[in-house]
């Protein structure tokens, strides 16, 4: 856990710091609560990202494409394209 006095700054902090070990980073959050949270978040990006993550544990463990796993639960539903 760091510290900082921003969100801003523990996302520069954690990113730097992350990559620097060899990781790769999405994004980093400021400590906040629950209601906060959801007065902040956009709706459903957090279970976006937990169903993403599980889609692409799922696929590796059957020696499937994690890429195309992921990019098939991105494709929008046919009654919601634009024209």
């Amino acid at each position: 856990m760091i510290e900082t006095v921003s969100n801003a700054w523990t996302e520069r902090l954690a990113r730097a710091a992350t990559l620097k070990m060899g990781g790769s980073a999405l994004l980093a959050f400021y400590p906040m609560s629950g209601r906060q949270a959801e007065a902040c978040v956009v709706r459903v990006t957090l279970s976006l990202c937990a169903n993403l993550g599980l889609e692409l544990r799922e696929s590796r463990l059957s020696n499937g494409d994690p890429v195309g796993a992921i990019a098939n639960k991105l494709v929008p539903p046919s009654s919601s394209t634009v024209a």
